[in-house]
């Protein structure tokens, strides 16, 4: 997963990538937030739109509940 153009702007679009270890791919889980190491922004369902094919940005922290997943582990 991968902040599309290493963009440090609110509203960037993420996008499936290659693993290339940069700074763009690092990423922490902070409760139910997915969380960009470098910019701070979380992940982020475009408008709270939950169809098929919405967009999936990085955005300010709102706490809106277009920001939370569900994080599971499996072993």
């Amino acid at each position: 997963m991968d902040v599309k153009d290493a963009s440090r702007s609110p509203g960037a679009q993420v996008i499936a990538w290659s693993k290339t270890g940069g700074d763009n791919q690092q990423w922490r889980i902070d409760g139910e937030r997915i969380v960009s190491i470098v910019t701070g922004f979380c992940l982020d369902v475009r408008g709270g739109n939950m169809a098929p094919g919405t967009e999936v940005i990085v955005n300010k922290i709102t706490g809106n509940s277009n920001q939370t997943f569900k994080i599971v582990y499996e072993q």
